[in-house]
């Protein structure tokens, strides 16, 4: 079982501290666009956290 990767990784982040830099009147807006890909990648790894480990302690090791 393996966690599903975040929708912001490397290239990504570099990808938006590029246009932080080459568009400073921009800012803002890819500051919250940003975030909120980070929160929707956070959403997505706790919704697959709880389906996936609920039921840990229910399992036996033998």
């Amino acid at each position: 079982m393996t966690m599903p990767k975040g929708l912001v990784g490397g290239a990504e982040t570099i990808l938006f501290y590029t246009m932080f830099l080459l568009w400073p009147d921009w800012t803002p807006w890819l500051y919250t666009a940003m975030a909120s890909m980070v929160v929707a990648g956070i959403v997505q790894r706790l919704w697959w956290a709880r389906r996936n480990l609920t039921n840990v302690n229910d399992v036996s090791i033998e």
